[in-house]
């Protein structure tokens, strides 16, 4: 695939949309997808896998979306680079072991890349988004949107 042909931006939004705040990645790819956005390519999945790696070549960067325990409240944009870690040999990879992977698959550097995390607290089977993750969702999707070029979101 020639440079001419890459999105913009891959974007991938981790989670379980059954699973409480973890649907926060692919309700922000919803919000994404509704403004019809060209040059980036949007990919939902419940945990990332080695096929994602070929998704990844598709874009001249990449961002993945995931709710995280870490911390509970707001969002943070976190730079990624190739770590083959631990999940580098299970089917569940992390960002930094998908795009060393990638390394190793296209014998050349991985794009640069940034995990945006938002802050959530519940991950319990059939619950509902949770006020803070969804006040989180909120304040994420202007800097998401931002980062994709929409205007006035």
């Amino acid at each position: 695939m020639g440079d001419s042909l890459l999105a913009r931006l891959v974007i991938f939004g981790i989670g379980n949309r059954s699973r409480g705040d973890d649907a926060a990645g692919p309700l922000l790819l919803d919000r994404l997808a509704k403004r019809a956005v060209g040059d980036i390519w949007l990919e939902e999945c419940y945990q990332l896998a080695p096929e994602h790696v070929d998704d990844a070549a598709a874009g001249a960067e990449v961002l993945f979306i995931d709710a995280s325990r870490r911390f509970a409240e707001g969002y943070r944009f976190i730079d990624i680079t190739p770590l083959a870690d631990h999940s580098f040999t299970t089917h569940a990879l992390s960002p930094g072991a998908l795009l060393s992977l990638f390394e190793r698959v296209y014998r050349r550097p991985a794009p640069p890349a940034r995990l945006l995390e938002i802050g959530a607290e519940g991950f319990e089977l059939g619950a509902d988004l949770s006020p803070r993750c969804a006040a989180n969702v909120e304040a994420a999707w202007h800097a998401l949107a931002s980062l994709a070029g929409i205007p006035h979101a």
